[in-house]
């Protein structure tokens, strides 16, 4: 998995978007390059995430809203390909799976490609890890790629294609959580020797 890399020294926060008092003010001005993603953290998210759909989790710099991802519960079908290819995690017969579905990431045109991404995706697999996982059993990790930027992206994460779509660089691509959880408490064990 990604480190993070190139980015600056900045003070990043990551917490829950209703945990935001001025939402209008700081999501306003955020520009992803999709203007889906863009619409999503403008005006979904806080109604989504107060119907309990999604629950949506930002990235910020101060006052900057710089990234964001939404996640849900649901189910995959996996295709035999993916299972074959991760047999290490998926030694089940079954078809449907439950999943953790990554509905929405985006970071601000601005800051992408200087390791934000990284950074926000690797929040988001702790979350999920540490969190989550313990009390709800989930054992893949699923994403709509909606660009070969993207799916560049999520493959450098560690993600898998699942099934490609007809439209150009469209990809459901999954991550096992097992897989997920052993670089997480790698990373844990690695810092508590240092």
């Amino acid at each position: 998995m990604n480190d993070g890399g190139n980015q600056k020294n900045d003070e990043i926060n990551i917490f829950s978007l209703h945990a935001l008092v001025s939402h209008d003010e700081i999501v306003g001005p955020f520009e992803c390059g999709i203007e889906l993603l863009n619409e999503f953290i403008r005006v979904e998210a806080v109604k989504q995430d107060s119907e309990m759909l999604n629950a949506t989790t930002i990235m910020m710099i101060e006052d900057e809203l710089i990234g964001y991802f939404t996640i849900c519960a649901g189910e995959v079908n996996l295709a035999r390909k993916f299972k074959r290819s991760n047999t290490k995690y998926f030694t089940n017969q079954m078809k449907v799976y439950p999943a953790f579905k990554i509905t929405h990431f985006a970071i601000k045109e601005k800051y992408q490609g200087q390791g934000y991404g990284s950074t926000l995706m690797n929040a988001l697999f702790k979350i999920c890890s540490v969190n989550i996982s313990p009390y709800v059993k989930f054992p893949i990790l699923v994403v709509d790629s909606l660009n070969e930027k993207s799916t560049k992206f999520y493959k450098s994460m560690g993600f898998t294609d699942i099934v490609k779509y007809s439209g150009v660089g469209e990809h459901l691509m999954g991550i096992a959580t097992k897989q997920v959880q052993e670089t997480i408490f790698r990373e844990m064990e690695d810092m508590l020797q240092d």
